[in-house]
């Protein structure tokens, strides 16, 4: 169970700029706390 007071977190792997910006925007604004990765070697190195 997630405590109330933490946020949930997504990995966001997206390698196109503007696109990648506008979902992390967009998750934050949802709540999401967000991990950013422009490509799938980033995303690995950073787990």
């Amino acid at each position: 169970m997630i405590p109330d007071n933490k946020k949930p977190s997504i990995l966001l792997v997206e390698d196109e700029e503007n696109l990648h910006e506008a979902l992390k925007l967009n998750l934050e604004l949802e709540g999401y706390e967000i991990t950013s990765a422009f490509d799938g070697y980033a995303s690995l190195k950073g787990i």
